[in-house]
């Protein structure tokens, strides 16, 4: 139904947005997606997670991963992603 309500919440920075993950993982009108420093904070959480029924995707990036990572996994993951829902 392309009346409801929905809202896609794009973080990214150096660690997983777990928080935010917790609030809105069981919401479907909400897609998180979280752009981050693999295994950086908190520790064993954020790994990759899209199994395309969630509407929660992780994109762990290695440490030291560049503006040019971060347009790439904005450009082939984020961009579709948000238009898709």
């Amino acid at each position: 139904d392309n009346c409801r309500p929905r809202i896609a919440i794009v973080d990214y920075d150096v660690h997983h947005g777990n928080g935010t993950e917790s609030a809105f993982e069981d919401d479907d009108e909400v897609l998180f997606i979280s752009l981050h420093q693999d295994n950086n904070y908190p520790l064993n959480e954020g790994g990759i997670r899209n199994d395309g029924s969630s509407t929660t995707i992780n994109v762990p990036l290695p440490p030291g991963s560049g503006s040019g990572a971060y347009r790439y996994a904005m450009r082939k993951i984020v961009v579709p992603a948000v238009e898709n829902f």
